[in-house]
């Protein structure tokens, strides 16, 4: 039996919001043309530019405007669990 090893989140993530792509937004079919070209995390597909999803088999224009807006809406979740920061009250002299 292979050994276990119990499951972490990654350093800075938090254990609610998930990196796995199977557990987002995106289309099945989406899903699957990634894993098919072994990509499982969103983490694998930051940074990478149209033209290396583009020669991702199964992945066409249509697949990476997703992927795209996925991406955009995952950014945007992160920085609104981080909270907003309090501003200090500046008062006006009148």
């Amino acid at each position: 039996m292979p050994p276990s090893f119990p499951r972490t989140s990654a350093p800075g993530k938090s254990r609610t919001g998930s990196d796995l792509l199977a557990r987002s937004q995106l289309p099945a079919w989406v899903v699957r043309a990634l894993n098919a070209n072994r990509i499982r995390r969103f983490s694998q597909l930051v940074g990478r530019s149209d033209e290396e999803l583009l020669a991702l088999s199964g992945v066409g224009q249509r697949a990476v405007e997703i992927i795209r807006a996925e991406l955009a809406r995952n950014a945007q979740r992160a920085l609104d669990s981080v909270g907003t920061v309090p501003q200090p009250d500046v008062q006006h002299a009148p």
